[in-house]
């Protein structure tokens, strides 16, 4: 054998092997990222839930670029949820190939919403990391170090949410949206345990909460990007271009796809007949029932965050997880004793006797 055939051989023997065997199936591995983005935020609505965010110490005191969600967009958020939980890989949990995290940026009305996906999909655990914000437009201006004090940490979502898991946020997650993108596509491709759908390709999939400008900046253009809306982005092989993602499907967050045209393998299937599409439907059949419950239960544990981060005892927040009401001091009109409704400008709860969510409360190593 030449010099040459000698070298081309050893090379082709240390080059990765992106196929793995599924049974006796040799088949390719699709690593994919899914993107979704918050619900409708409080500061860009009109009425009731606007003036209580312009009221409120968080937007008054260093917070005003962290607004919390709509009870509308908890609603949203949980169908987003719904719609995850009833596609084929997640119908039964630690399925091969389904997800088992949810990822998050530190943005309130971003973890607000990983909260009720995460719930929708059996107390999925949370991690944040701290990149998936830097894309948004307030945070370009005036940049990651000069809002990282007001950001949502560990200690704020364990005590905010009791019964949510966290696993702690990685020291090294970079906090450039780049870095991030980057970080959860080596997530993607890392993960032991893919599975297949059914066809001999095997699947790998990691899921990630955040903001219209990472979906326009994975997808590299202006897609359309309302409230919850799903982006899926497959993994490229580092050797088909420099940056990472590739567009797959986009949906809104009850499952129907924005593609123009041709047919998605995770999208909502269109009612066959307007005769069906016209049936009445009631809202346990459509799910609305157990969906709007779940939402204003997180909701009622959101009003725990007027504060600049978290309201500490005594500052008249409603603590639903425990069922009692703290008086705050000063009027009954001041804003921290209300409760907050809330809607982004493009679309591009109550007391308990039990902890509202999850199985377990505490941090997951």
């Amino acid at each position: 054998m030449s010099s040459e055939a000698t070298v081309a051989a050893a090379a082709a023997a240390a080059k990765p092997d992106r196929r793995v065997r599924v049974g006796s199936v040799q088949s390719k591995r699709t690593n994919e990222v899914w993107h979704v983005r918050h619900g409708e935020r409080c500061d860009e609505v009109w009425g009731e839930e606007q003036q209580a965010w312009e009221r409120s110490p968080r937007c008054n005191e260093g917070g005003w670029f962290d607004p919390f969600l709509t009870r509308d967009g908890h609603v949203q958020a949980c169908r987003a949820g719904e719609h995850l939980k009833g596609l084929p890989f997640n119908r039964q949990q630690k399925q091969p190939g389904s997800f088992d995290i949810v990822y998050t940026s530190p943005l309130l009305r971003a973890v607000q919403t990983a909260v009720c996906i995460s719930q929708s999909l059996g107390n999925l655990p949370l991690q944040v990391v701290p990149g998936l914000c830097s894309c948004t437009a307030a945070l370009s201006e005036i940049g990651y170090s000069s809002a990282e004090a007001t950001l949502m940490t560990d200690k704020d979502i364990i005590e905010a949410f009791p019964g949510v898991t966290i696993v702690p946020t990685d020291p090294l997650a970079p906090t450039s949206f780049e870095g991030a993108a980057e970080w959860l596509a080596a997530k993607a491709c890392e993960k032991k345990g893919a599975g297949s759908d059914g066809d001999g390709e095997c699947f790998s999939r990691v899921l990630a909460v955040g903001h219209r400008e990472g979906t326009k900046e994975m997808a590299r253009k202006n897609v359309p990007t309302p409230y919850c809306c799903i982006g899926i982005f497959k993994v490229k092989a580092e050797e088909e271009n420099w940056y990472p993602y590739e567009l797959h499907d986009l949906l809104i967050n009850t499952g129907e796809s924005l593609k123009s045209s041709g047919e998605s393998a995770y999208a909502r299937p269109k009612v066959a007949t307007s005769e069906e599409e016209n049936r009445p439907r009631n809202d346990d059949e459509d799910g609305d029932g157990e969906v709007e419950a779940l939402a204003a239960r997180i909701a009622a544990l959101s009003d725990n965050m007027k504060g600049p981060k978290i309201c500490p005892p005594g500052t008249g927040v409603q603590d639903a997880a425990l069922g009692e009401t703290r008086e705050a001091p000063g009027s009954e009109g001041e804003p921290g004793g209300q409760g907050r409704h809330g809607h982004d400008a493009q679309q591009e709860g109550g007391q308990g006797e039990e902890l509202p969510l999850g199985v377990s409360a505490g941090t997951k190593t």
